[in-house]
């Protein structure tokens, strides 16, 4: 009896199996990045409103300000913005002094509905106008942060 060995190469058909199942991994690790990526972007959105919002009323209740006339305290306030959060000092965005604008980047994609001036009461932290701030990205995902009377910052999602 003879023995053969046949010597036996990859074939097309197992080439193409093995190529599909790379593009079946790829595509799965490109859907999952992308979601991890856009949950990045929500969150750190939310962080940034909420650590300008928070860095706002600590100013007002230490009664910090940098202009020269002050001896009181200063009121301070967040506008927020397309793209951008502003933390001001003075008793509205419009009478602000521009010279301590503090410029928060916010992720553009992502758009806020409810109240965009805020201001906290110099030396109480206080509000007068108290309410939601609902940030939205272009998926559906939204954020809420309210506002308290007393300047409470309370976030959901």
């Amino acid at each position: 009896m003879l023995l053969q060995s046949a010597a036996r190469g990859i074939s097309f058909i197992e080439v193409i199996i093995v190529m599909a199942l790379i593009a079946l991994v790829a595509n799965y690790t490109f859907v999952v990045s992308v979601g991890a990526y856009r949950a990045t972007l929500r969150h750190m959105s939310r962080s940034s409103l909420v650590t300008a919002l928070q860095h706002a009323r600590a100013e007002s209740i230490t009664g910090h300000c940098e202009a020269q006339l002050c001896a009181t305290g200063m009121p301070h306030g967040v506008f927020i913005q397309h793209g951008t959060y502003v933390v001001f000092e003075g008793g509205s965005y419009a009478l602000r002094d521009t010279a301590a604008d503090e410029v928060i980047s916010a992720d553009p994609a992502t758009t806020a509905r409810g109240l965009f001036e805020i201001v906290f009461a110099a030396n109480t932290g206080d509000v007068e106008e108290t309410g939601d701030i609902v940030l939205s990205d272009p998926t559906g995902f939204t954020s809420t942060t309210t506002i308290g009377s007393e300047g409470q910052i309370s976030w959901s999602n």
